[in-house]
């Protein structure tokens, strides 16, 4: 696999977060004279490891990875899965302690654009929108990771899902629809699909919700205050 041509690299990088409302013609001016570098990993290599210094920003522009965490007991904890055209790592660039705290492996072949610290400040220092747009999504990752933490902080499985349900309804309503397959949602919660589909089934046995494929009602919110009260 050959990397992406220009043209066709900052026609998908305009769409990142982080060029949102730069053309790609813009971008490719903007870049003309910044040096980058354009990586390939097939399905299952590490991008990054945990413990890396974060030296450079980078952004996927083909392909997806799966961002892990490993804790003391040797636990893999998934933290989120990132798509083209992303950025991953990013809010640790400008930390004073900017180790990664995960492993990033490709789950397919991916190519990823790669921009070291002295030039990522360049570029903020010639076109606003991004340092703008970078800064937007450093704020959103911390909310994102805050969250993510409120829920790694519940012990049980039950505890898990009715948090994620009572999180995810959708404003003026008692519904959720699920933005991720069982399988996927499985995973998220670090259970076997069956054990997060029987969860499902007590939970509307026992009045709480009743699910239809992605869609699911919250029949009883209080009882799901309850089980994280438990």
């Amino acid at each position: 696999m050959k990397t992406l041509n220009p043209k066709l690299l900052f026609d998908i990088l305009s769409f990142s977060p982080l060029f949102r409302g730069i053309t790609g013609e813009k971008l490719q001016k903007l870049f003309n004279k910044v040096d980058f570098k354009q990586i390939i990993k097939n399905k299952g290599e590490v991008l990054v490891t945990m413990g890396d210094f974060c030296a450079d920003l980078m952004i996927l522009v083909q392909g997806s990875v799966k961002a892990e965490m490993i804790d003391v007991t040797g636990k893999t904890i998934k933290i989120e899965d990132i798509s083209a055209p992303k950025p991953f790592a990013a809010a640790f660039l400008f930390a004073n302690q900017n180790r990664i705290p995960v492993n990033v492996t490709a789950l397919e072949l991916t190519e990823v654009f790669i921009l070291d610290k002295k030039n990522v400040l360049m570029v903020m220092q010639k076109e606003a929108l991004f340092l703008t747009n970078y800064l937007s999504m450093v704020c959103n990752k911390a909310q994102f990771l805050t969250g993510k933490l409120e829920f790694l902080s519940f012990k049980t499985i039950r505890e898990k899902l009715a948090n994620y349900l009572l999180s995810n309804m959708e404003p003026g309503t008692n519904r959720v629809v699920l933005s991720k397959s069982q399988e996927e949602l499985a995973d998220y919660f670090g259970v076997a699909r069956q054990s997060l589909l029987r969860l499902l089934k007590e939970f509307q046995s026992n009045g709480l919700i009743h699910f239809k494929r992605r869609n699911i009602d919250i029949i009883d919110k209080d009882g799901l205050i309850k089980v994280l009260k438990k």
